[in-house]
């Protein structure tokens, strides 16, 4: 159900479009300049007013405010509407793939065991459904683990997966 939620959630929000209006995204509920005061400046590509660490998605072709990636499997932008449920997806989704792995563990190896040592009857069929399954499973596990841990190294240090890359490539020419 968390993973189904989430999913929806990424997918259906708006990833944080900036507003048509600069003076929105600055004034704070009291009706005060936030603590970020710098000016929008204005996308070169879409001619709106775009607030710092806004970038502009040439798939969805807008702004989008603290826009990590523009992720294909939800067909939506990564914002800073949207990512915290986007991390909690690929999270429930990694611990959906290592639930059913451990609990497919027992059904692989007995598929695996010759026929004669096994506890359970298993067909060709289902003998291929079964190790394809499990192997698939543990692939996405791996392959969530690896972007997740990526994500939680961008939270922890208070960058976007765009801002990271740009940082990379500002080490490398200062070398």
């Amino acid at each position: 159900v968390n993973i189904l939620y989430n999913y929806a959630m990424a997918v259906c929000m708006n990833p944080g479009v900036p507003p048509e209006f600069p003076g929105e995204a600055l004034e704070s509920k009291d009706g005060e300049l936030g603590d970020y005061a710098p000016a929008p400046k204005q996308c070169h590509k879409c001619l709106k007013l775009k607030p710092p660490r806004a970038h502009h998605c040439s798939v969805c072709k807008t702004c989008v405010m603290k826009m990590d990636h523009h992720c294909p499997w939800i067909n939506n932008c990564v914002g800073i509407n949207n990512y915290r449920y986007f991390c909690l997806f690929m999270l429930f989704l990694a611990m959906g793939c290592l639930y059913y792995t451990v609990l497919g563990s027992r059904l692989f190896f007995q598929a695996l065991a010759p026929a004669r040592k096994r506890t359970i009857k298993l067909k060709f069929e289902d003998i291929q459904c079964v190790t394809l399954s499990w192997l698939v499973s543990i692939c996405i596990f791996c392959a969530i683990c690896l972007l997740g841990g990526f994500h939680l190294y961008l939270v922890l240090t208070n960058q976007t997966t765009i801002e990271f890359h740009t940082n990379m490539a500002g080490r490398q020419i200062a070398r």
